[in-house]
């Protein structure tokens, strides 16, 4: 692993402990026993640190979502939730804070939408695939698959901060209950 790769684990673990925003460059170079030199040579400050995070987040996203064509029944759609679920365990801290981190960089939000957008794309393609494939019902027009997508979005990257703020698992425990509400909606669209 290089040392890159090793900033931005260490500040996932930091930030998965402690909060983003209580996480310095210092508590960084402090926890990792390198030099200020070393780390500002890498990254230029804590927010291209987090971007860096963000890229590997969305990565790894994709390498997931990428099985949803090979889905054959809504068990198998189900387990790659649940992947997706996990990462967002994995990078906590990210979902926890995510609207404050995007307010603080503009560069980070205009990659998030970004993301938002592509990935919206995908996830219209994998409806359509599980419409022709009769995992679920046809939809009737177009704005109703884009509902769909965006509740799917929400109770995806918004439940952690969701579960957080009204009290309820921000451990483990959490995947269940987005996969239970997933379900949900989900539900009256599957065939049978």
């Amino acid at each position: 692993m290089n040392t890159r790769e090793k900033i931005t684990d260490i500040t996932v673990e930091l930030c998965n402990r402690h909060g983003a925003f209580s996480v310095t460059t210092n508590h960084i170079i402090d926890e990792l026993g390198i030099s200020p030199g070393t780390l500002y040579y890498h990254f230029k400050n804590k927010e291209e640190i987090i971007r860096e995070i963000f890229l590997k987040i969305s990565s790894e996203f994709t390498q997931v979502m990428s099985g949803f064509d090979k889905c054959e029944d809504f068990s198998g759609t189900m387990k790659l939730f649940r992947e997706n679920y996990r990462l967002i365990y994995k990078y906590r801290f990210f979902y926890l804070e995510i609207s404050s981190l995007l307010k603080k960089d503009e560069i980070l939000k205009e990659m998030y939408r970004k993301n938002y957008r592509e990935k919206m794309k995908f996830m219209k393609s994998a409806i359509i695939h599980f419409e022709k494939k009769g995992l679920i019902k046809k939809f009737s027009s177009s704005d109703q698959i884009e509902r769909l997508m965006k509740n799917i979005w929400i109770i995806t990257d918004f439940w952690m901060s969701f579960s957080d703020s009204s009290g309820e698992n921000t451990n483990e425990k959490m995947i269940d209950g987005g996969l239970k509400q997933l379900e949900e909606i989900l539900k009256p669209h599957m065939i049978e």
